[in-house]
This record gives C-alpha cells, structure tokens and sequence, in this order.
C-alpha cells in the first residue's frame, strides 16, 4: 500500500522544483520560497489526505476540518516561531500557479500509478498460469 504516498510525494518534488524556478527567474527571496514551498507541500498533503479520506463521513469530515484549521491557525499564529516570510505579490502569485497545477498532477500521478499498478498485477498472474501449465504439463509426461 506504500504505492498510495507516492503520487504525492512526486507532486511534491514537481511543485517545489517549479516554485523554485519561477523563484530564479523572477528574483524571489529565498525567504519567500521557502514559505512558498512549505505552503505546497502542505496543499499538496491535504490533498492526499482528502484523496484517502473519501467517503467523507462525519468523523473523517470533522478530523479533515479540524486539520484544515489547526494549520491555518498555526501558520496565522505561529508564523513567527515557524519563520515564515510574507509574501509578496510574486510569492502569491507563484504560489497561486502551482497550487492550482498541484490539483490535476497529483490526478495524473495517481492515474499513472493505478496503470502501472494493473500492469503489473495482470503480468504477475500471467507467470503465476504459466509457471502452473509448466509444473501441470511437466507432471503429466509419461517417459
């Protein structure tokens, strides 16, 4: 089941790496990036944790919804302590991009895993017919 994380953890190396492109091109203070990032990768964890969660019911609702809140506060309160820089309007707006990229790449990760995934289960279970038509034909030859 490790297979599930991945498609977040490669969303998470897609966002970070572009952030910090756009970060290059556009003189972005390292500061900023790195609270630019910070704020993607969580994006990018409370999408797979809504991924996971579905079907919402009320306890996973609350604990989503309790989360989404206790970051929000923490970030709001806590911003200090953490060392997150404020952004400027070129941090928000780069940050704006990737977030709304995060969305349809982690689909497509998780899409693209779930292929590689089939494939591999259907190549396990043509060996697994292969190997017992072997052992089958191998028992029934009579010297």
């Amino acid at each position: 089941m490790l297979y599930r994380a991945v498609p977040a953890g490669l969303t998470d190396v897609f966002v970070v790496l572009g952030a910090e492109a756009f970060a290059f091109a556009f003189a972005i203070p390292a500061a900023e990036l790195s609270t630019i990032c910070m704020y993607l990768m969580a994006l990018v964890g409370f999408l797979m944790l809504f991924r996971v969660s579905r079907p919402f019911k009320l306890n996973r609702g609350l604990l989503y919804g309790g989360l989404v809140t206790v970051f929000v506060f923490s970030v709001a309160l806590l911003g200090d302590l953490l060392q997150l820089a404020e952004l400027s309007l070129g941090g928000w707006l780069v940050f704006l991009v990737f977030a709304l990229l995060a969305v349809p790449v982690i689909g497509y990760f998780t899409k693209a895993l779930d292929w590689a995934a089939g494939r591999c289960r259907n190549a396990q279970k043509r060996l697994k017919n292969m190997r017992l038509r072997y052992v089958h034909n191998k028992g029934s030859k009579k010297p």
